[in-house]
């Protein structure tokens, strides 16, 4: 008898990093978890080279594009859903609801799961909107049978902006391997940065939402208003936005106490020889990867008190928290790091510490613990307890 097949959603080509290499871990983990009673097939949109750890499970890369919602998209979808006996279909960041879930449904799927890590945050629904949404989410063959969120945040969100059942949401909490040794690069030789100058690191995608134009203007503010002249400011990333940045710091002569270094390969190493880290990010999912990794690396971190970014940051405990768009109270946090070496290796080694509650490897056992919850619960019982 042909196994089951449990479907695995990619929504970009196979080649697309940032974030996805978080995603990866969790199918590669799904896979081994249903590997006796399901094959498992991931869906890319394209396919141009498959990451080497999807290569090497037992994972079935496939091209099919489950993000389109054009009735001819769907009906391939499910073309696809019928060849390969689909009961389990694990989506990342896709509505909570959609028609063509009932389809899917009727075509053999048993369970679909949300995986919800986009960022930000969103207005709590009120009134009719409330009322409405708390009944389209619990229309059996419309919506997901589950939500699984990355942070409290996120579960919080999903409930209360959503409006989705409590029981149906878990939490599978972001996280991060074990961090390797590696040697600190010489940062200061590498981007030409003056001796007894205190280095500030920020690292994630070059474009506006994630505050880097906002960072530039604090630069502006601590170096040509403040006259803060012994800080540099790196910023390693690429994206949509990087040209502008770079005309931005000489627009403010900056140049001499900002790098904008574009994509790098040797994170790990940087973030070794720097002092402390600025995540000026307008939305994350309660506190972002690049977050974990400065904690790390023993970096404390500067953020803002927007409850999708700040999460895993404590106040004046393993970092500084300062209010979000303001300028002089960014700089303060800044400046505060600057006038008193001590609370950097204070945080520091604090922020080291309260990384063991962000591994990956846990992170690991809950998606499978809530998989198993949500395949034990909510599979062909589900439909009798909505």
């Amino acid at each position: 008898m042909k196994k089951k097949g449990l479907l695995l959603i990619a929504n970009w080509d196979s080649n697309v990093g940032y974030a996805w290499w978080l995603m990866e871990s969790f199918w590669v983990v799904l896979s081994e978890a249903y590997n006796s009673n399901h094959h498992t097939y991931l869906c890319y949109p394209s396919i141009s080279i498959v990451p080497k750890n999807i290569a090497i499970s037992n994972i079935i890369p496939c091209t099919a594009d489950f993000t389109k919602k054009d009735i001819s998209s769907v009906l391939r979808q499910c073309s696809f859903i019928i060849k390969n006996q689909i009961t389990c279909i694990y989506f990342t960041d896709q509505p909570y609801w959609h028609w063509k879930y009932i389809l899917y449904r009727i075509c053999g799927v048993s369970i679909i799961v949300n995986h919800d890590h986009t960022p930000g945050l969103r207005t709590d629904s009120k009134g009719l909107k409330k009322i409405t949404k708390s009944i389209i989410t619990r229309i059996p063959l419309l919506s997901c049978n589950a939500i699984i969120a990355v942070s409290s945040f996120i579960k919080e969100r999903a409930i209360s902006v959503a409006c989705f059942p409590r029981k149906r949401v878990f939490i599978a909490q972001n996280g991060i391997p074990p961090r390797l040794i590696s040697t600190a690069v010489d940062i200061k030789s590498i981007f030409n940065i003056k001796k007894n100058t205190k280095v500030m690191i920020t690292t994630g995608r070059a474009d506006k939402y994630k505050g880097i134009d906002f960072a530039i203007k604090c630069m502006s503010h601590l170096v040509n208003t403040l006259k803060y002249k012994n800080i540099h400011w790196v910023f390693c990333g690429d994206g949509p936005d990087l040209d502008e940045f770079k005309h931005n710091v000489i627009q403010y002569g900056l140049s001499d106490y900002i790098t904008l270094a574009g994509k790098r390969n040797d994170i790990d190493k940087i973030l070794s020889s720097c002092d402390f880290s600025l995540h000026p990010s307008h939305g994350e999912v309660g506190y972002s990867l690049s977050i974990l990794e400065y904690m790390q690396a023993g970096l404390p971190v500067i953020t803002s008190d927007n409850p999708s970014v700040c999460a895993a940051t404590t106040n004046d405990v393993t970092g500084l928290i300062y209010n979000e768009d303001d300028i002089p109270s960014a700089c303060n946090a800044i400046r505060k790091m600057l006038d008193n070496p001590h609370l950097i290796k204070k945080y520091g080694l604090n922020a080291k510490q309260e990384i063991n509650n962000y591994m990956l490897e846990d992170t690991h056992k809950q998606l499978i613990l809530a998989m198993k919850k949500i395949d034990r619960t909510l599979s062909s019982e589900w439909l009798k307890h909505v």
